[in-house]
């Protein structure tokens, strides 16, 4: 077992886990942890961290969230899930949605997707609308409000429940794309 995960004491895990990546309190700044707030949470003086802070700490820290509070306090209260990492348009008419033609012939959409979290100068922030249309993106089914998994540019319904997340697209709408190839 790594030493780290042997610390039972989040603030110190934090402390310890850092150190042996060799990171500097200001190497978290790009996922969202400020060098002033990583300095109280590891002194202790922040108990509670947020689950969105905790996610961010695990992402600079190249580990899941999980892990991280696995062993610790905030096991028995904070539920750890990664949050999506894609995000995806669910216009049809958006003008990044392209078709595929493959070698059949056959021509399919791929959607615009985007990854969740974006980084700027010492802020990250959440994509939630596409840039291209002005969509609100969708990350979670919105039946199940599970991660979307995509496995096939032509998925239209949700993997896990089996609910309809995207509309299917008509043959007014890929004749508009096929327009623009």
């Amino acid at each position: 077992m790594l030493e780290w995960k042997k610390e039972p004491i989040f603030c110190k895990r934090i402390r310890l886990l850092r150190e042996l990546r060799g990171l500097t309190q200001r190497a978290l700044i790009p996922v969202g942890i400020k060098q002033s707030y990583l300095a109280n949470l590891e002194t202790g003086k922040i108990p509670n961290p947020s689950p969105e802070m905790i996610v961010n700490l695990a992402k600079g820290l190249g580990v899941t969230a999980e892990d991280l509070v696995s062993g610790t306090e905030l096991e028995h209260t904070f539920t750890a899930t990664e949050l999506p990492v894609r995000a995806y348009c669910p216009n049809n008419v958006c003008p990044k949605l392209r078709l595929n033609q493959i070698d059949t012939g056959m021509l399919i959409p791929y959607r615009f997707s985007i990854e969740r979290s974006q980084a700027s100068k010492d802020k990250v922030y959440e994509a939630k609308f596409c840039p291209y249309c002005g969509k609100k993106l969708l990350i979670a089914c919105p039946s199940c409000k599970e991660p979307i998994l995509i496995e096939d540019p032509q998925q239209i319904h949700c993997m896990l429940c089996g609910k309809r997340i995207f509309e299917k697209l008509t043959e007014e709408q890929i004749k508009s794309v096929k327009g623009q190839i």
